[in-house]
């Protein structure tokens, strides 16, 4: 992970924190009750003149945390519109990362998805990797379990227990908030400009 993106999570912890007071919540949501939720189409869209439709791979809808076992617990984030191809939605987009921030007792941890798209129409099949951050952006562990689902539009990254403090079950989640981001070349869109959404709202709670 790079110096920008340390700098990235730590200072959207530090913005939840002054920003929201948002009540604890169990391990116990699902698509239809999430933790999470956001309006849609309010993500960046790269400078395109439609970007609530070019920018439906990163627009939250909601997520939720689900499938407590005594070992490991799921994070779930649903968007808009999860293009198995996003070489077919944009010329090219570079490093798509999808977050869900939680803190367990007094830390705060990061799951994240990163999306090595390398989205040209000649390559536009992405990659994606499964990592649990700290706070500050450091890795803790790679997350074994992963699933990103075109059909469902559905991100799943399973948690193990283990690496965020052995929280026993039925123990509640605060600061639970997500957000996304990528940078789009190509024809109508700012050379690199970044396309994001954060969830809820605008700025995590405030309308």
């Amino acid at each position: 992970m790079n110096a920008d993106e340390k700098r990235l999570i730590a200072g959207i912890f530090a913005l939840m924190f002054v920003m929201c007071a948002v009540a604890p919540v169990a391990l116990a949501g699902s698509e239809a009750a999430p933790e999470i939720t956001d309006a849609e189409g309010d993500a960046s869209g790269g400078g395109y003149a439609d970007p609530t439709g070019l920018s439906s791979f990163i627009d939250i809808v909601s997520g939720w945390f689900d499938s407590e076992t005594d070992a490991a617990f799921n994070t779930n984030l649903k968007l808009k519109g999860l293009n198995p191809e996003p070489g077919t939605v944009l010329p090219a987009v570079f490093g798509t990362t999808y977050y869900i921030y939680f803190t367990v007792g007094e830390k705060s941890y990061v799951a994240r998805c990163w999306g090595d798209f390398t989205a040209f129409p000649t390559d536009p099949t992405p990659i994606y990797t499964y990592t649990l951050l700290d706070a500050d952006g450091n890795e803790i562990a790679a997350l074994e379990n992963g699933s990103v689902n075109v059909d469902t539009e559905i991100i799943t990254m399973t948690v193990p227990k283990d690496k965020v403090g052995s929280p026993s079950a039925g123990s509640l989640l605060t600061q639970c908030y997500a957000s996304t981001e990528a940078t789009a070349w190509g024809e109508g869109a700012e050379e690199g400009l970044k396309m994001e959404d954060r969830a809820p709202d605008a700025d995590f709670g405030t309308p």
